[in-house]
């Protein structure tokens, strides 16, 4: 839609507008996963890096971004469902 538009990106490079949703979608993937435990959205949004990271393999920046932000998409949902599940799991002083 942008490009249709003809914006000019404020002059960034298409590369680092890449780098910087990359970024943004990592960030609301980690709020989902933390505030609500929602695997799924997190999952979808691997899912979608990873098809960005091969889509991209010619534009090296973009594709390490993708798989940077890809790891840590993983690595979120991994803490998050254990820190939910630790809360789920009631303690032996309440037992």
């Amino acid at each position: 839609m942008l490009d249709f538009l003809k914006w000019n990106a404020w002059g960034i490079s298409p590369e680092i507008w890449a780098v910087i949703l990359l970024v943004l979608a990592t960030l609301l993937s980690s709020a989902m996963s933390f505030r609500r435990g929602d695997v799924a959205y997190s999952l979808v949004i691997a899912w979608a890096f990873i098809g960005i990271a091969l889509k991209q393999a010619a534009t090296p920046l973009a594709s390490i971004a993708a798989w940077a932000a890809t790891a840590v998409v993983l690595v979120d949902l991994a803490a998050a469902s254990i820190l939910h599940a630790r809360r789920r799991i009631p303690s032996r002083e309440n037992a």
